[in-house]
């Protein structure tokens, strides 16, 4: 079925969301992660996204105003756990410094980037890619962020990241 003047009417959508017990769960925290996003990209860029239903790949489905269905994926960007322990325990490093941040948010664009195309389906150049940044706080990536790497990310197959 093809993206162009699909809307919330067509019930097939609905269809393609289906989900395994297992993943319930995981789902709702995913879900409350997605609230907070879709309360500020609407703040932000004045368009509404309501979620019309969870799925597996992307993470969730929406129809904005204009009909067009799009995905939403959420990645959690963090070190590597052992890292983590290792630096909590001895270097008393309880988040990650904004460098290897940075490394890690490049690291994760290109995994997710590769997968794109063949995981994510029809919804493959409609999804937008969220990152949750779960051990470090944005303020820390302040001196990495520049124009530069809106450029980067603008070279990857995703609508938005």
């Amino acid at each position: 079925m093809p993206l162009v003047g699909l809307t919330a009417q067509n019930l097939n959508v609905i269809e393609n969301c289906k989900m395994s017990d297992q993943n319930f769960g995981k789902k709702e925290i995913e879900r409350i992660h997605l609230d907070l996003f879709l309360k500020e990209y609407s703040r932000i860029t004045g368009i509404q996204l309501p979620e019309v239903c969870p799925s597996e790949s992307p993470d969730f489905i929406c129809i904005p105003s204009d009909g067009k269905a799009l995905g939403i994926e959420l990645v959690n960007v963090m070190r590597d756990p052992e890292e983590a322990q290792f630096e909590r325990l001895l270097n008393h490093k309880l988040e990650a410094d904004g460098q290897g941040t940075l490394a890690n948010i490049y690291s994760t664009i290109e995994k997710k980037d590769e997968t794109r195309s063949s995981i994510y389906g029809k919804w493959s150049d409609r999804t937008i890619l969220v990152m949750i940044l779960s051990d470090c706080q944005l303020s820390n990536l302040q001196l990495c962020l520049t124009k530069d790497l809106q450029e980067d990310f603008s070279e990857h197959g995703f609508m938005e990241i």
